[in-house]
């Protein structure tokens, strides 16, 4: 494992460090650390959902175009 360092706002470090023992982290960096994986996490499922939705938008162009030239072989 590497080491990173880093600021982060008073506020919000005091909002992690009331969360630790609620949640049962053994400390902060396990906190942010499981926090920092569920983000990461959330924007790959996010980018795949964004792929997805292109893919039928561009599939819905594709059909859209087959029916509009078939419709005008059948004229």
């Amino acid at each position: 494992m590497k080491t990173v360092s880093l600021r982060i706002d008073t506020d919000l470090l005091a909002d992690v460090d009331r969360l630790v023992k609620p949640f049962r982290y053994s400390n902060r960096t396990e906190l942010i650390r499981q926090a920092v994986r569920e983000f990461v996490e959330k924007l790959e499922n996010d980018r795949e959902r964004k792929s997805s939705k292109k893919n039928i938008l561009v599939n819905d162009e594709i059909i859209a175009e087959l029916e509009k030239r078939f419709g005008e072989l059948k004229q």
